[in-house]
């Protein structure tokens, strides 16, 4: 089920890239 891990971990990677945190390092990922 490595592939349903790398898909939430994706979509979470783009979510902090779109609701980024002012002073919060961006994740170019």
């Amino acid at each position: 089920m490595k592939s349903n891990v790398m898909t939430l971990l994706t979509a979470a990677l783009s979510l902090r890239v779109r609701n980024r945190r002012p002073g919060e390092p961006a994740d170019l990922g």
